[in-house]
C-alpha cells in the first residue's frame, strides 16, 4: 500500500481555494441580508399613510408684527373716526371675511351668474344715438348685493372684439368696488353696434365687511386691482370721514397682479387701517 504525502505547493493550492470558498460565501450571505432589509423597508414604506397636509412655519402662518405697532395703528384710525365725531371699538372691525374666487364666466344679454353674495346681470340695452352712428347699444354689468351685509367686490371682464367706440349715452360714475346691504350698481362695459354681444368675466371676488370697515374702504379714491377704465369712472362714498389716497398704488397693483388672491388682503388691511397713512407690509 502506498501512502500519499501533499508536497508544499499542493498544501498552499488548497488553502488558496478555501480562502477563496469563505470569501464567497460570505459574500453570499451579507447580499442576501442587505437584499432582505431592503425588502422588509420598502414594504413598511408602501404601508405608511402619506398626509397631504403641509404644516408651514410659524414665521409664515403667523404675523411677526409687535402688537404694540398694532395698536397704534388702531390708535390712529380711532383719532381719524373721533376727528369726525364717530366712535370705533376693535369689535367693529371683527368679521371680515372673504369668498372663493370664481373664473372663466361668458354672459349673455340677460343671463345672470351669483357668486360670493352677489348677482351679475348683463344688459346690452339700445341707446339713443345719432344716425351713422355705430354706438347704437350700451353693454351694462348690473351688479347686485344679495346679502343684508357690505361687500368689497372685484370683478375682472375682457374687451370684446365686438365692442366699438362709445360715443354718446351718459357716464356711468359708481363707486367701483363697494355695495351697501341689497344695493344695485350698473358698470357700462363697453359699447356695441347690436345685442349680440356676451361678456366674458375673467373672476369674481367678494369680501364680506362690518359697516365700520365699508366707511374705511368709502374713503379710498384710487382703488387698488381695478382697471385704468374703472379708475377714471370711480367714485368714494361721501361720508363724515375723510377722502384718502392709497400711498403706494403701483405696488399694490403688481402685488394683485402676481397673485389675485392678494386683492382681499389688501381690502382687509385697508378695512382695518388708515389709508392714507398706512403702507401695507
Amino acid at each position: 500500500m502506498i501512502k500519499f504525502e501533499p508536497n508544499d505547493s499542493l498544501r498552499s493550492g488548497i488553502a488558496q481555494n478555501m480562502f477563496f470558498i469563505e470569501n464567497k460565501i460570505y459574500t453570499i450571505i451579507f447580499a442576501v441580508l442587505t437584499i432582505g432589509t431592503i425588502v422588509f423597508f420598502s414594504y413598511r414604506m408602501s404601508r405608511a399613510s402619506v398626509s397631504s397636509d403641509v404644516k408651514l412655519p410659524d414665521s409664515i402662518v403667523k404675523s411677526n408684527e409687535p402688537e404694540d405697532k398694532k395698536l397704534n395703528r388702531f390708535e390712529t384710525l380711532r383719532g381719524i373716526w373721533s376727528e369726525a365725531g364717530l366712535t370705533l371699538t376693535k369689535k367693529d372691525l371683527e368679521g371680515i371675511t372673504q369668498s372663493s374666487i370664481k373664473t372663466a364666466v361668458t354672459l349673455k344679454n340677460n343671463e345672470t351668474i351669483n357668486h360670493g353674495g352677489i348677482e351679475i346681470r348683463l344688459g346690452v340695452i339700445e341707446k339713443t344715438h345719432k344716425m351713422g352712428h355705430t354706438d347704437t347699444h350700451n353693454v351694462l354689468l348690473h351688479i347686485e348685493n344679495k346679502t343684508k351685509s357690505p361687500l368689497a367686490f372685484r370683478i375682472l371682464t375682457k374687451d370684446s372684439k365686438s365692442y366699438v367706440p362709445c360715443i354718446s349715452g351718459g357716464t356711468f360714475n359708481l363707486h367701483t368696488f363697494l355695495l351697501k346691504p341689497l344695493e344695485k350698481v350698473t358698470r357700462r362695459e363697453g359699447c356695441a353696434f347690436n345685442g349680440l354681444v356676451s361678456v366674458e368675466i375673467d373672476s369674481i371676488q367678494t369680501v364680506t365687511l362690518t359697516n365700520a370697515a365699508f366707511l374705511n374702504l368709502g374713503r379710498i379714491t384710487n382703488p387698488a386691482g381695478i382697471s385704468t377704465r374703472l379708475k377714471r369712472g370711480h367714485r368714494n362714498i361721501r361720508s363724515q370721514l375723510p377722502a384718502c389716497i392709497l400711498p403706494d398704488i403701483n405696488g399694490l397693483d403688481k402685488k394683485i397682479s402676481e397673485n389675485p388672491e392678494n386683492w382681499s388682503k389688501i381690502i382687509k388691511f385697508f378695512a382695518q387701517n388708515d389709508c392714507a397713512s398706512e403702507v401695507m407690509p
